[in-house]
């Protein structure tokens, strides 16, 4: 039975894997206090990545609630799953998920990006949704004023108004809002066409189902460095310099 001291609570769960029928997880009651250690234990297929899955919120039970530190896993949108699985809870696999191409160190300094406990300001919200859309753009995924729209759609924000030279998105969850304002936000605004063709080569075919297979070689990696060199630039504004020592340790661990 849950408890005010459960950091872990699962009612009545019941999760069976897509395609197959031989298998199914049931819990009717589990609790977990805060501070309490537990050791799982089972045969190979018991079942215990699975719990594991539906408590981390990667999967979502069938029937039944799953509550970590009071919040109801199911009724977060993916996208806040994944934040609140960030900042809640941690993971070793059975096999290290390592970068393969970064260091050691690299890989040890991750953790100086993690989500910061307090949740960001409004201004960084902002700045981070604006970012995020001028992603979109870049790729492809966002043309013009309603295929904006419709990204943000899909993504879960809700759009209560669109003015003639804004936006704006909210979140669902919360209820904060961010007013989008500059000339991609312009109702008449579109990707200039030209300046597309001219980036992606003459001969582009406008309906844009060119296959990568029909653009040579040495455009697709001149393409390719431009977006890293796009993406790093933005990268190294947005995340904190490693400092005198950090920076030392990854000259040495390189050389």
């Amino acid at each position: 039975m849950e408890t005010d001291t459960s950091i872990l609570s699962l009612r009545d769960v019941q999760y069976r894997w897509p395609g197959r029928a031989s298998f199914a997880l049931e819990i009717p009651d589990f609790q977990l206090a805060l501070s309490e250690s537990v050791l799982l234990l089972g045969e190979s297929g018991s079942g215990k990545l699975t719990l594991l899955s539906l408590i981390c919120g990667t999967i979502i039970a069938d029937l039944g609630t799953v509550k970590v530190a009071g919040t109801d896993i199911a009724s977060l949108l993916a996208r806040k799953r994944d934040r609140f699985r960030a900042e809640h809870i941690g993971l070793i696999f059975q096999q290290f998920n390592l970068l393969p191409y970064a260091s050691v160190l690299d890989n040890i300094l991750l953790l100086r990006f993690a989500p910061p406990s307090r949740p960001p300001t409004r201004a960084q919200g902002r700045d981070e949704l604006h970012a995020w859309i001028l992603d979109q753009v870049s790729v492809g995924y966002v043309t013009d004023c309603a295929t904006m729209i419709e990204t943000l759609t899909d993504a879960g924000f809700d759009i209560p108004r669109a003015g003639k030279a804004y936006l704006t998105a909210q979140d669902p969850d919360t209820g904060e809002r961010w007013r989008l304002k500059g000339d991609i936000f312009h109702e008449d605004w579109q990707v200039d066409t030209a300046e597309r063709e001219a980036e992606r080569g003459t001969g582009h075919d406008q309906a844009g189902l060119r296959r990568l297979d029909g653009i040579p070689i040495g455009e697709l990696q001149d393409r390719f460095e431009k977006h890293c060199d796009h993406r790093a630039s933005y990268n190294r504004e947005r995340y904190p310099h490693l400092s005198a020592t950090e920076q030392e340790l990854a000259d040495d661990l390189a050389l």
